[in-house]
């Protein structure tokens, strides 16, 4: 058992989107010597309110093998980095790492390509800091807080788009998104819906 924060089931998520900004210091900004004053005009602005529940967590050592990315959302791998102890050391290092992921990644599901585009160093122990470089790659931070998602329905393709270089869309996304139609696909106990798509010469079949 332990005890997890969540979201608060506040009233004002009813009308307010809850919502966690993180905002860069302007440049020259020490963010070790940052003054309390100067801390609350550049603190992480958000409308967050968490309320701890305990919960029972489940025990899976030993039977890791039985979970799997394409039924439960993630897998446990073994795979020993040889960067793990340089991490903290340069950006080098935390780029080295990266590239680490995505080899990885490739081998695992046998893909042509792979991106790892962050990488976060954390401790679990309390953090004094008032404010974070989040420009510098040797950041760390504290744990993350709150029970969460790191992206959802909408923020992901976005963030795909966001990140995918233009050659690799070019090569396999082809597929306009205007091009596809939404229609109801409908059963008798519900109605789904699919995408049609409508012929453009740029497709690459």
């Amino acid at each position: 058992q332990a005890s997890l924060s969540f979201l608060a089931d506040h009233p004002r998520y009813k009308t307010e989107k809850p919502f966690y900004a993180l905002l860069r210091a302007p440049p020259g900004l020490d963010v070790e010597l940052i003054t309390d004053e100067a801390a609350k005009a550049f603190r992480r602005n958000n409308n967050l309110d968490f309320s701890y529940k305990d919960v029972p967590i489940q025990n899976i050592r030993g039977r890791e093998d039985q979970f799997h990315v394409e039924q439960c959302g993630f897998e446990i791998m073994h795979h020993s980095s040889a960067m793990i102890d340089h991490l903290v050391s340069s950006s080098e290092a935390i780029e080295a790492y990266k590239r680490e992921t995505e080899d990885m990644l490739k081998q695992k599901f046998d893909a042509e390509y792979a991106f790892c585009f962050e990488a976060r160093l954390r401790k679990n122990q309390p953090f004094s800091k008032r404010l974070y470089d989040l420009s510098d790659p040797l950041c760390v931070e504290g744990p993350a807080i709150g029970v969460h998602t790191d992206f959802t329905i909408d923020s992901g393709p976005r963030s795909i788009d966001h990140y995918l270089p233009s050659e690799i869309k070019q090569t396999y996304l082809t597929v306009d998104v205007n091009d596809l139609i939404a229609a109801d696909r409908i059963i008798p106990t519900r109605v789904g819906e699919i995408y049609y798509v409508r012929h453009n010469p740029n497709q690459k079949w």
